[in-house]
């Protein structure tokens, strides 16, 4: 199933986008701008998207998760959890030293959580899975 452009895993997942704009400037290089992007899978809500702000509301997952609790460059993706009623679970900035998007966001049965977007960044943080996995 497809809303708004984004594939979600069936059965229980419903993904949307909000009309959420970043504004445009000569920064922009060639992209458009991206509204958020929110994925909805029991227990939760996740978001993504990107913020240049220096106080964006993070909450640390605890249990080893990736955290990054303040802004790395010009503008970072950020990643985020509510519940069902929408209270925060967890958020997080996610970048490097330069512009870094999140535009698309779903999870899987195991509550692992996917994103893709855009990075201009040279540092954008990674990890190797092993396994031969490409990252």
């Amino acid at each position: 199933m497809a809303i708004g452009g984004l594939a979600c895993p069936p059965p229980d997942a419903l993904c949307i986008r909000a009309g959420l704009k970043c504004p445009r400037n000569e920064n922009d290089r060639g992209h458009r701008p991206q509204p958020a992007a929110f994925a909805a899978r029991r227990p939760g809500v996740y978001a993504t998207g990107f913020t240049t702000s220096t106080n964006f509301p993070t909450l640390n997952a605890g249990g080893g998760s990736y955290f990054q609790n303040t802004i790395a460059g010009n503008s970072d993706a950020f990643i985020s959890s509510f519940t069902m009623t929408g209270a925060q679970q967890w958020s997080t900035y996610y970048g490097g030293t330069s512009q870094d998007v999140g535009n698309s966001i779903t999870t899987d049965s195991s509550s692992n959580v996917y994103v893709t977007g855009f990075t201009a960044s040279t540092n954008f943080p990674t990890l190797n899975p092993g396994g031969g996995a490409y990252y």
